[in-house]
């Protein structure tokens, strides 16, 4: 693969050089490449074969013990694992040049790695990764988060291994869920190598920053940070609309059939994204790209890019597709900018962007279009049955994905439309706004939620917490928000 030389601390230090994110981050936003300068740091190569399977993959991974206590250990997440038809295998791992042998733990979900000695709180280490992957190859079908090729395209969610968040609980590799969202990352810089057939469309999270031939096929070189995760889709035949809003291009990526809705999309992308631009701060990067893709549930967001299913792209979707653009736009917001638990706290992204879908409606279409999405709100908890079930439990409690969806969905953006009528529109926007600054690039908590919350309205929303969030005697409660940088 493409990583010569030695993997000596001095000749690993000198390739993961931060000055490539600049260009890819608005003139505002380039200070984060310095201000981060501890984030993890992945560069990866991988390579597509003309049949798509197997991947065939090598990672570099520059990671800083960030916390209080050594590490023992360092896992890694292969979320794809536990899906039938795919199967991640690390030939090789190596810690600052050591050989390690990886345990692997949740049926190959995770690996841990044991350290050749443990990594001392501020310390770095290096690992040097050589993986394969087996995807699904099919020529029709549409899945729910697909990873592989189907439907003459190729999605790649995620597909190399991660670090996940280590907090006070020690990693974050709870079991797979069967619905809400799994990922849990630290902000963390990309550089990413794509060796593919010349004839796809490469459409990856950030910038392509180099474009190059090697032997009839193609190498493309992506530059993405600090970002939440990297995405990848590819095909032949793509058309693409783009537009500029300020300082980023954004992109609409579909097959000729759907070229028609995929420039409302892109519509929608840019008045969404100027939107939330003045709301919560402006948005990051230099790019932002939307990709029809063969999924079976609407859309999924990635840092700087959203992925939307073919469905959506129809003619009787029109109405509906301006809401899931939007929606998956707020995520750029809260998920990326905002990190939090999207598996144990699921409401402070998923009903957050919930309640930004709503702030984008009262801005663009007025105050009636806003009450009809706070109605289909009441519909979602309706489904649940109205059950006054805690918006604050992990996604693994809910019994079944309709639970999920009326509590997460449809009570969690109730509970923060309530929230604003306590504190008032504009004293809530300012808090929204100085939530986004205080916790940029950080991990948010319902505990941090609240505890600034408290402090912009100056008032104790105890009881609406206890109403809508938690029981009344909620644990960890004491922990205080992070302070500003």
């Amino acid at each position: 693969m493409g990583f010569p030389g030695d993997q000596s601390s001095g000749a690993a230090s000198a390739r993961f050089d931060r000055t490539i994110f600049r260009s890819g981050l608005i003139k505002t936003k380039q200070a984060l490449v310095d201000r981060l300068a501890t984030a993890p740091f992945y560069q990866i190569d991988l390579e597509i074969p003309d049949g798509f399977s197997p991947l065939k993959g090598r990672e570099l991974v520059w990671y800083v013990n960030t916390s209080d206590r050594p590490l023992p250990d360092i896992c890694l997440r292969l979320y794809h694992n536990a899906m039938i038809h795919c199967k991640c295998v690390l030939s090789s791992v190596k810690v600052d040049g050591t050989a390690v042998q990886p345990i692997y733990e949740f049926h190959g979900a995770v690996a841990k790695l044991p350290l050749p000695k443990p990594v001392k709180p501020g310390e770095k280490v290096f690992l040097d990764v050589e993986f394969g992957m087996s995807i699904r190859v099919e020529r029709e079908g549409e899945y729910y988060l697909i990873i592989g090729y189907v439907s003459r395209m190729l999605v790649l969610p995620v597909f190399y291994p991660v670090i996940p968040v280590h907090d006070q609980t020690g990693w974050s590799v709870a079991p797979l869920q069967m619905w809400g969202d799994e990922t849990f990352h630290d902000a963390a810089f990309y550089v990413i190598r794509v060796v593919s057939p010349s004839s796809l469309t490469l459409v990856g999270s950030g910038m392509p920053v180099k474009t190059e031939r090697q032997g009839g096929r193609q190498v493309v070189t992506f530059a993405l940070g600090p970002a939440r995760d990297f995405y990848l889709a590819a095909a032949a035949d793509l058309t693409v609309s783009s537009a500029k809003l300020g300082e980023t291009e954004v992109n609409s990526y579909a097959f000729a059939e759907r070229k028609e809705a995929a420039q409302k999309a892109l519509d929608y992308a840019l008045k969404a994204l100027e939107v939330f631009g003045k709301l919560f701060g402006p948005y990051p990067y230099t790019e932002f790209d939307l990709v029809s893709v063969p999924m079976l549930t609407g859309a999924m967001e990635y840092s700087g890019l959203v992925g939307v299913a073919f469905a959506e792209y129809g003619p009787e979707k029109e109405t509906k597709l301006e809401y899931v653009i939007v929606h998956e736009v707020a995520h750029q917001w809260f998920y990326n900018v905002v990190g939090s638990d999207q598996v144990d706290e699921p409401w402070l992204d998923e009903a957050l962007a919930q309640f930004a879908t709503l702030l984008y409606f009262r801005s663009v279409h007025g105050s009636e279009a806003a009450e009809g999405i706070r109605k289909s709100w009441e519909g979602l908890w309706d489904e649940g049955l109205r059950a006054k079930m805690p918006i604050g439990r992990p996604s693994s409690s809910y019994r079944t994905a309709k639970a999920y969806k009326a509590i997460v969905y449809g009570r969690g953006p109730l509970f923060l439309a309530a929230l604003e009528d306590r504190m008032g529109r504009e004293k809530f926007a300012a808090f929204l706004f100085d939530y986004v600054r205080t916790h940029e690039w950080k991990i948010a908590t319902t505990a941090s939620f609240k505890d600034l919350a408290e402090r912009r309205c100056g008032c104790d929303l105890m009881s609406l917490f206890e109403e809508y969030v938690y029981s009344p005697k909620p644990a960890g409660l004491e922990s205080s928000y992070p302070p500003p940088m």
